[in-house]
């Protein structure tokens, strides 16, 4: 016999996965910004929605705008590493902050980018 009635009541602009605490991610806190770097790297495929990492998630280290700044991410990404960070990863806006720029690092280290993201294939 099937239940007829959820009890659960949700709101109409919620996410009742979130709301249940049974989704993917759960908000964090970290002892320092190494550690919360190292986990988004780890979550990374997942943290985007893909399979994997894409080639082309930072630019590389020598990369500047049209205005002489240095953009660490490929705008493509940056919308959803951002929102995660800020909805996830506990600690103030510095700490954030320095969790991309250490993620930044890791992502260089492992040899990221494989394609430059400005050049269309």
């Amino acid at each position: 016999m099937r239940a007829k009635f959820v009890n659960e009541k949700f709101t109409e602009g919620g996410d009742p996965i979130k709301d249940m605490g049974i989704g993917v991610f759960i908000s964090k806190r970290f002892d320092n910004t190494d550690k919360a770097a190292k986990y988004m790297y780890a979550n990374l495929a997942a943290i985007l929605r893909r399979k994997l990492i894409p080639a082309d998630i930072i630019y590389p280290i020598e990369y500047k705008n049209e205005k002489g700044l240095r953009l660490a991410y490929n705008e493509k990404y940056t919308k959803k590493l951002f929102h995660f960070v800020m909805n996830y990863v506990q600690g103030d806006t510095t700490f954030k902050g320095e969790t991309l720029r250490k993620l930044n690092e890791i992502l260089l280290m492992a040899g990221y980018p494989f394609k430059h993201p400005k050049i269309k294939k």
